[in-house]
């Protein structure tokens, strides 16, 4: 389309024209060739200042984030100071205010009496990028409108290539930043597989990952591969009831929870071989992203088992021996009991025995008496008749 308002003009302009339309042509074909905004900046300038009598063309930028502007570059040099004192009369005025208004140029005077301004707004797609004062011999009241379309023109040219630019120039940062980020964060990533890797591979405890809804092992460790004794090919991607006793979590109350765990519980492992390991196992059911996970941390416990059966045939043992000792502690002290009582006896009948003695004794003690008693009698008489 472009093309086309160019060659229809063509046939129209005059001679310096045709200089200024050479110039936006050759700005066009080489535009995207140029990789530096500021050399974008100077060549569009360029061509600005093939306007017929062209003084010089100034950019002003619009600050990022605020609504002010900026003196960037002019061609040729000029005082930077004269240039923003123009700019700020043109502000001042209403002149710049309605090239922003509206979007048009819009011609005023210059301080140099001899000459005129044209404010040249750059429209982008989300607005204005900024302003070219563009300063002529030629520029008046009575422009030829077809000099301000090819302004125009060359305008929306440079305001696109700008555009383009910082586009481009902000997706190359943002781009380096995400790239950034996401060196950052594949490296932390990596980091935490590393150290998700080394806590399953070192911990003392067999470890599975299942997927909820398929019940397949998705990773295992070490330790619970060692229990299996199988390949970690046919252990991944197998169902789990195939190692792991089935277990009813449906029914417990927690399984409402979004995350949860039933702890340390009996249960068995199932080897390749058919043996049953007993485990100590812990379930926990958690939520990874959409992703729904039950993690089985299990424990060989048949060391466990076996001191408790050694424990237990030794607490038999003792009973056994409480029970033979209990009955030989009874049958002694029974034996102590007979032969208490039978000493009991034994003294019972010597104290019998100790009381016929005594009685026997004052029997005699008494005949004694009585025979010495009738016996004295008749000696006494008998000596008193001597």
């Amino acid at each position: 389309m472009i093309q086309e308002i160019i060659d229809t003009e063509k046939q129209i302009l005059t001679m310096p024209w045709k200089e200024f339309l050479h110039e936006i042509e050759d700005y066009v074909s080489k535009r995207s060739h140029i990789d530096r905004t500021p050399d974008l900046i100077q060549e569009g300038l360029k061509v600005f200042m093939k306007y017929p009598n062209a003084v010089s063309a100034s950019l002003f930028m619009l600050k990022d984030n605020s609504f002010e502007f900026e003196f960037r570059t002019s061609v040729p040099a000029i005082n930077i100071d004269e240039n923003k004192a123009l700019f700020m009369k043109l502000v001042e005025t209403g002149k710049v205010g309605s090239a922003l208004e509206s979007g048009n140029i819009i011609s005023a005077g210059s301080n140099n009496p001899v000459s005129g301004i044209l404010i040249v707004p750059l429209v982008a797609s989300w607005g204005i990028l900024g302003i070219i004062l563009l300063e002529s011999k030629e520029i008046n009241h009575e422009t030829d409108k077809m000099q301000i379309r090819l302004v125009s023109l060359m305008s929306g040219l440079f305001a696109g290539a700008l555009e383009n630019s910082y586009l481009f120039k902000n997706l190359g940062a943002t781009k380096a930043t995400l790239e950034q980020k996401v060196a950052a964060r594949t490296m932390d990533l990596a980091q935490s597989q590393r150290e998700l890797k080394a806590i399953l591979d070192y911990v003392q405890t067999g470890i599975f990952v299942i997927d909820i809804n398929t019940n397949q092992v998705v990773k295992c460790n070490p330790v619970a591969i060692d229990l299996i004794k199988d390949l970690p090919s046919n252990i991944i991607g197998a169902n789990v009831h195939k190692f792991l006793e089935e277990v009813d979590y449906a029914s417990r109350p927690q399984s409402l929870l979004t995350n949860y765990a039933v702890q340390n519980f009996e249960s068995f492992l199932k080897a390749a071989d058919g043996t049953e390991i007993p485990i100590l196992r812990t379930s926990a059911f958690v939520n990874l992203g959409v992703n729904k996970y039950r993690i089985e941390s299990f424990l060989d416990i048949t060391e466990i088992k076996q001191y408790q059966d050694e424990l237990q045939q030794a607490n038999e043992y003792l009973e056994m021996k409480v029970q033979e000792r209990t009955l030989d502690l009874q049958l002694l002290i029974k034996k102590l009991k007979d032969e208490i009582q039978e000493k009991t006896n034994a003294q019972s009948e010597l104290k019998k025995m100790l009381d016929k003695e005594k009685e026997l004794s004052e029997l005699k003690t008494r005949f004694v008496s009585m025979v010495s008693h009738e016996f004295r009698t008749p000696l006494t008489v008998i000596r008193s008749a001597a």
